[in-house]
């Protein structure tokens, strides 16, 4: 009877908006796969003479370009706006840590990089956060570069809509599209990475 009058309360205290911490609550979820992948393709004539008089390295002459993952996330429609007009971190947390990435061994394939258990619902945007890039040229491998230079503070924004439902493995696969890593004019390296999803 008192296990029956503790659920009638609640119902009553949610229906007025005054749910509290007191009260259980159920939230069907979901899992999430992320995989990475990249085409590592090579920028169009028309890029190329956009960014002159800097030098677009090609992704032949790369050895290695590896980033650390730092975070990815996944925003709702209000998270999503939230990001774009006041740049606050928010957002479902589907790794957080330290991981690096290797960019050029990626061409072509898919490679499995964390899971998450997360509430389930729509979502519309995916933000990767990545930091200290470090690459080796075809040229010398044995001489890794860090004076690489990462855009838009390391974080790269992608907008689509999708639904991860209850009870199922959703798998992520974002794809680094374009690398744009660019030799400037003082020496240093700039890298512009393009990234798409599917989902």
């Amino acid at each position: 009877m008192r296990k029956l009058q503790i659920v009638l309360l609640c119902l009553l205290m949610a229906s007025v908006g005054l749910l509290g911490a007191g009260c259980p609550r159920t939230t069907a979820t979901g899992k999430v796969t992320v995989l990475f992948g990249s085409s590592a393709k090579s920028l169009s004539g028309a890029l190329l003479a956009a960014v002159a008089p800097k030098s677009v390295v090609d992704t032949a002459d790369i050895e290695s370009l590896t980033v650390t993952v730092t975070e990815i996330a996944i925003l709702s429609a209000d998270e999503a706006e939230a990001e774009d007009s006041a740049k606050a971190d928010g957002g479902v947390i589907v790794f957080e840590g330290s991981q690096d990435l290797e960019l050029i061994s990626l061409a072509g394939l898919s490679e499995v990089f964390s899971t998450a258990e997360i509430p389930a619902g729509t979502y519309e945007q995916i933000r990767l956060t990545i930091e200290n890039p470090r690459l080796r040229l075809a040229s010398d491998p044995e001489t890794e570069i860090t004076n690489v230079k990462l855009t838009a503070h390391g974080r790269l924004f992608v907008t689509e809509t999708f639904e991860v439902p209850a009870d199922q493995n959703s798998l992520i696969e974002l794809t680094f599209e374009d690398l744009h890593l660019v030799l400037t004019g003082n020496g240093r390296y700039v890298l512009t990475p393009q990234l798409s999803a599917a989902i």
